[in-house]
């Protein structure tokens, strides 16, 4: 799918999101995404453990995360599911808790052809979601930005990874007296 047809099918909203692309800092529009027309990006560098297991338990097999079986694979993986994984659980219940209280507060980032590089677990989430929702119109939609197909580069693209999975939180933490004051 070409970015065009993804932002066809795709609502503009009025936030943006400020990326660098090419060299030069961007405002992207975000769009609320059919989740029907996202998959997993295999290449994601948080989960890349998990890739390799599920090449090793699948070996010759060709793992295409547009595929339905390897969506649901996919998924299972990110959510906690699938077999020593299980650390993962808690936090992924409490991202669909989340979701399903305050619907989606951060966008993430998806490629022209619908590969999510920033969101996977976002992805993951509101597809159980729906999937378990007598409403499912409410979750079945993802918002992200769509990154330009012909300005970003395969660096571009890397940079956004890593920049946004890796980067240093820079907010200064709270002292604990400062904490229990907060909660307070």
């Amino acid at each position: 799918m070409a970015v065009k047809d993804l932002i066809q099918i795709s609502d503009e909203t009025p936030r943006v999101e400020r990326h660098w692309i090419g060299g030069r800092k961007c405002d992207l529009p975000v769009y609320r995404i059919p989740i029907d027309s996202l998959y997993f990006n295999i290449e994601n560098g948080r989960y890349a453990d998990r890739m390799l297991r599920l090449h090793s338990e699948n070996p010759g097999q060709e793992i295409d995360p547009r595929k339905d079986k390897w969506k649901r694979e996919i998924e299972k993986m990110l959510a906690g599911e699938h077999k020593e994984t299980q650390r993962d659980k808690s936090a992924f219940d409490r991202l669909v808790e989340d979701l399903r209280s305050r619907e989606q507060l951060r966008p993430g980032v998806a490629l022209a052809d619908g590969g999510v590089i920033d969101g996977n677990r976002r992805l993951a989430a509101l597809i159980k979601l729906r999937r378990d929702s007598k409403n499912t119109a409410q979750f079945s939609m993802f918002d992200g930005v769509i990154l330009p197909e012909k300005e970003t580069t395969s660096e571009d693209r890397w940079r956004i990874e890593a920049g946004i999975q890796l980067s240093l939180n820079d907010r200064w933490d709270y002292s604990p007296v400062n904490e229990l004051l907060k909660v307070r």
